[in-house]
């Protein structure tokens, strides 16, 4: 049962400076889901909504104020976002987003550091051999040539093909110019959704294992 001295510490953390970036994401989020067949007020607030994403990771550093809950509450927010995005742009975008819904749920279980743990205990317990390129883009934390295109294929392809679909970057960029980008922008989406299914498959190895487990 909690005390009173563990719900105000509860309390304390939901309140933590980045926490509330968060939820003010949140409300960003919601209020452009009400623009979205207006881009240039949707991307407003979308737009603002990302940069802030930035700066609640910059605040739980400077104000050591990083949490589990924290870490979980961002992934969330990222997820809702891509969600809006990718089942307003695309018929079968619901599938994307199930992908990176069901990938959260694999890696959450095994807590924040779930890319080390990616390849440093399960994987090693089940003699799961770990694809060079799941280890080149989850490598120093997403920070190499090649993890940088993934996020970017995973953050910014969304966004992108919305501005392409509402024909708001076509305003400002030549259209060639749009579709290469998304083209490069698809290419790390597909590394992306390979490591997302890895993960996948992984996580279903760890749970018949466990089942195999408790069976014996």
């Amino acid at each position: 049962m909690e005390t009173g001295r563990t719900k105000k510490e509860a309390l304390h953390i939901l309140l933590y400076v980045p926490n509330i970036i968060g939820y003010i994401r949140i409300l960003l989020i919601l209020l452009g889901s009400l623009y979205l067949e207006y881009p240039a007020t949707f991307l407003c607030f979308y737009c603002i909504s990302a940069s802030l994403d930035f700066i609640d990771g910059w605040a739980a550093r400077t104000l050591n104020q990083q949490s589990s809950f924290g870490a979980w509450l961002d992934v969330i927010i990222d997820n809702l976002s891509r969600t809006l995005l990718w089942t307003h742009v695309f018929r079968w975008g619901w599938m994307v987003s199930s992908v990176e819904w069901i990938t959260f749920v694999c890696n959450h279980q095994v807590g924040a550091k779930w890319r080390e743990k990616c390849y440093k205990s399960e994987a090693v317990k089940l003699n799961v051999t770990v694809p060079a390129f799941v280890e080149k883009v989850m490598a120093n934390g997403f920070k190499t040539p090649l993890g940088f295109l993934v996020i970017s294929g995973s953050h910014v392809l969304p966004i992108w093909i919305y501005g392409i679909e509402s024909s708001f970057l076509e305003n400002y960029l030549p259209f060639a110019f749009c579709v290469g980008v998304g083209l490069v922008l698809g290419i790390g989406r597909l590394i992306c959704l390979s490591v997302e299914l890895w993960c996948i498959q992984k996580h279903i190895r760890e749970l018949l294992w466990e089942d195999q487990i408790e069976a014996a």
